[in-house]
């Protein structure tokens, strides 16, 4: 399960900074609130499986749905009639990590856990009423996780036109989709990452929650070379080039879960580099006058940040 042609796309998510090229100092702070616009859909999903039956017709017995709480009962049986009902055995991927698809899938029955290459252990559990699937929706990237039946599981798969098309009626609903896919971001890197995995892992949490969610449009100049760093980037979804003046080709590459600014930041200096989005990309940043403000701030958070910066140097 999990192929499907390439997914819609549902534009930045609510409450967001969408960089300009940065000639060189912090930028101005985010909104606190700003609503999403839904763009235009470019394709369509399709069924992932030919097999899989039409979705029963909605019960008073389904589990506790969060993402379509903001829906009116006709509009939430509908969109659940509209989907495709799998059911699956342990041990059974529902999606598969590198996989393409902008379908969101909610879990009607039993469990599944959150796997990523190369971590050992589920980095997320789901139950019942849980729902999955939407990091593909807005950033039309391959999907990041496999998830995984634990037991006999039914899960019921929403298409991505349909469910954006409703989610463009219903603003609420969207802001929580997209909280979702924010928090996911944040907590994948913390259980993945090897920048964190000695960490302590409230201390880790509590660091994080100072950074501001930022989407970086493609080419976007988050340090600049021979210029002071705007402040700590921590990627979480895309990929930046590391490019010297004179040199036309990139002379490295920032993947997810890597960290740009911590020396010239740490060194009061200005950058070696520029470190550019290669592609629309999804990261922390954690601005200058914060930065300073919690390295004054003393141990154990100085300690943590500082270890957190000199784990690469952008």
């Amino acid at each position: 399960m999990g192929h499907s042609t390439k997914p819609p796309h549902l534009g930045p998510p609510a409450a967001v900074l969408v960089l300009p090229a940065i000639p060189g100092g912090p930028p101005p702070p985010p909104p606190r609130v700003e609503r999403a616009i839904v763009a235009r859909l470019v394709q369509p999903t399709t069924a992932i499986d030919p097999a899989a039956s039409p979705a029963p017709e909605p019960a008073d017995a389904l589990p506790t749905i969060p993402l379509l709480a903001p829906l009116d009962e006709a509009l939430r049986r509908d969109l659940l009639r509209r989907g495709r009902a799998h059911t699956l055995g342990d041990g059974e991927p529902i999606v598969r990590q590198g996989d393409e698809g902008g379908s969101i899938f909610i879990l009607l029955d039993g469990a599944a856990e959150v796997r990523v290459e190369g971590h050992g252990e589920p980095i997320a559990h789901l139950v019942a009423g849980d729902f999955f699937g939407e990091d593909a929706l807005v950033t039309s990237l391959p999907r990041p996780e496999s998830v995984v039946a634990v037991g006999a599981v039914k899960v019921i798969e929403l298409d991505g036109d349909r469910t954006a098309e409703l989610l463009r009626a219903r603003p609420e609903a969207l802001d929580f989709l997209h909280a979702a896919f924010r928090d996911r971001l944040a907590d994948r890197i913390a259980a993945t990452s090897p920048l964190f995995a000695a960490r302590d892992a409230a201390a880790v949490r509590a660091l994080l929650d100072r950074f501001r969610f930022v989407e970086a449009s493609p080419a976007t100049a988050l340090l600049r070379q021979d210029q002071p760093a705007s402040g700590l980037f921590v990627l979480l979804r895309g990929a930046c080039d590391v490019l010297l003046d004179g040199i036309s080709d990139p002379v490295d590459e920032l993947l997810p879960g890597w960290i740009a600014g911590g020396g010239p930041l740490l060194l009061d200096e200005p950058s070696g580099a520029t470190v550019a989005t290669r592609g629309r990309a999804w990261l922390l940043h954690l601005p200058r006058a914060d930065f300073v403000a919690l390295l004054e701030a003393g141990p154990p958070t100085a300690d943590l940040l500082r270890a957190f910066a000199e784990e690469r140097r952008g």
